[in-house]
């Protein structure tokens, strides 16, 4: 089945909280939860549901990506090439921030038209590891 998409639900934040914990690497916390819980709330989730729970999502507020993941499971099966479509749609420029270690993500936004736009230390992310802000705009990719 290929996973539709869809807006994210309460109910959903328990799944989601575990896709994002297997793509980090790292247990997911309370306020990593809570985080998600309110963003579910001010509808900047979305969803790619499989039959029985989501197996990957978006994050999204205005022309920020907050987060992408698909759960291990469910990777090399364009799903998170239609989520990222998704957020382009209707968008003339979106950025988003990934770890400068993360190869994979940060070949895969390539792949997508984004490119390197600025770099951090990483002291504004949980991780605290360097990272790397890339942004696509319409029309330059």
């Amino acid at each position: 089945m290929t996973p539709r998409l869809a807006p994210a639900r309460a109910s959903d934040t328990g799944w989601l909280a575990r896709i994002l914990s297997d793509g980090r690497g790292l247990r997911t916390g309370h306020a990593d939860r809570r985080a998600l819980r309110d963003l579910i709330r001010q509808g900047a989730v979305i969803t790619a549901r499989g039959w029985v729970a989501p197996v990957g999502f978006l994050a999204r507020s205005g022309d920020t990506i907050h987060a992408l993941y698909v759960s291990p499971s469910a990777r090399g099966r364009g799903i998170g090439e239609r989520l990222i479509e998704h957020a382009k749609d209707g968008r003339d420029r979106l950025d988003l921030w990934t770890a400068q270690g993360n190869e994979g993500a940060r070949r895969f936004y390539a792949r997508h038209g984004f490119y390197v736009s600025g770099f951090s230390a990483g002291s504004a992310n949980d991780e605290g590891a360097p990272d790397v802000r890339m942004t696509w705009v319409r029309d330059a990719a």
